[in-house]
């Protein structure tokens, strides 16, 4: 119990001692469903379908590293600013409370366990020469997948009349309404680990396959898919290395942030073979 947590981002001003984030797992609901038709009754063709939801019960190690070296009181960051041009900052620093100019680094306390649906439908049929062809599509729907945002945005700056010019327009600056121009003015920037991510997975899956005859077997699989998210991911430099696109631009609509993962791979041709001879002396 020396854990400490930013329970409400809006409006606290100070993190709560207790546990980091709420347990939501005790009404998870995971079930699995599958069937498989042989459709003519002679063992040659198959309709095999699933559907099921997954929960990721250990994905958490790069939200609570976060936590636990940026969260108020335990941890404290500021940024130091030179306001006037010319001047010299001198030191000691004077850094101010755990408030206004703070800026943490926290898991979101209200976060939900990341699960995805999973669901696929595959025709098969035997073909001559022990060969066997399955063609198939394969799905998955990812919801509350963890993604790092901003937790405590900017208040807009500027609204342009109608009919008038930005820059023929005088108007207040935010932070003569909101101190330090964000939704809670007790903090400055708040670095969030939260599960507002989601993914989309589509695939169409062929494969053909022949079993061992005469010491000859091979494996053949083509997929053709598309993944989709929108900046799912807690550590860049392993989930999307370099690629800029784990932090999305508008923290309050993900969707504006939808688009191909960046591993998404859209094509995929994999093939083997095994052959045994058979000398005689």
């Amino acid at each position: 119990n020396k854990s400490y947590a930013i329970r409400n981002l809006a409006v606290d001003a100070l993190a709560t001692q207790g546990p980091v984030m709420r347990n939501r797992t005790l009404l998870n609901f995971s079930p699995r469903v599958g069937f498989a038709w042989d459709v003519f009754g002679n063992a040659r063709t198959a309709i095999r379908g699933g559907f099921g939801i997954y929960y990721d019960i250990g994905n958490l190690g790069g939200a609570f590293v976060s936590n636990s070296d940026g969260t108020p009181p335990l941890v404290s960051r500021f940024s130091i600013s030179n306001t006037t041009a010319g001047a010299v900052i001198s030191l000691p620093f004077s850094f101010n409370p755990a408030g206004i100019g703070h800026s943490p680094s926290v898991i979101d306390y209200n976060a939900y366990q990341p699960h995805v649906a999973q669901f696929n439908l595959t025709v098969e049929q035997r073909l001559p020469g022990s060969m066997s062809l399955s063609v198939a599509y394969a799905g998955t729907r990812g919801a509350h997948l963890w993604t790092e945002k901003e937790g405590n945005p900017t208040s807009p700056t500027y609204v342009s009349p109608a009919g008038v010019q930005y820059w023929a327009t005088t108007v207040p600056v935010c932070a003569s309404a909101f101190p330090s121009c964000r939704v809670n003015p007790n903090f400055t920037q708040i670095t969030l680990d939260t599960t507002a991510g989601n993914s989309w997975y589509n695939a169409l899956q062929v494969s053909l396959n022949k079993r061992v005859t005469k010491g000859l077997e091979f494996q053949s699989t083509y997929t053709w898919s598309h993944s989709i998210d929108t900046t799912e991911g807690q550590i860049q430099s392993s989930d999307c290395t370099g690629s800029g696109m784990m932090d999305g631009v508008d923290p309050n609509h993900p969707r504006t942030d939808r688009g191909s993962s960046c591993f998404d791979l859209r094509q995929t041709l994999r093939f083997n073979r095994s052959e045994e001879r058979r000398v005689g002396k």
